[in-house]
């Protein structure tokens, strides 16, 4: 069972996220290693599609993404209990 995302995984969201919606001319993305390794740069570079980030520390660069983490956890997760990850998910 697996608690984080690898780029590869990443990519292969954003493919699904694309076949459905289209694709983006560029993606905002805070600098986190699913996000800044060579898998998703490779895949970003052969969908031609520019990878952006907000600098280190600036979470409000991307305050959409900030805004709805802060929902999830009032919304969801503050109530409820999970005693196990795969209930969570």
């Amino acid at each position: 069972m697996d608690t984080s995302l690898s780029g590869e995984r990443v990519a292969q969201a954003l493919d699904q996220l694309i076949e459905a919606h289209g694709r983006p001319d560029s993606l905002l993305m805070d600098n986190g290693p699913e996000f800044t390794g060579k898998k998703l740069d490779e895949w970003a570079y052969i969908k031609g599609i520019l990878l952006q980030f907000i600098e280190s520390g600036k979470p409000m660069q991307n305050g959409y993404v900030e805004s709805f983490y802060g929902k999830l956890r009032n919304e969801c997760l503050n109530e409820n209990w999970f005693a196990k990850v795969p209930e969570a998910r």
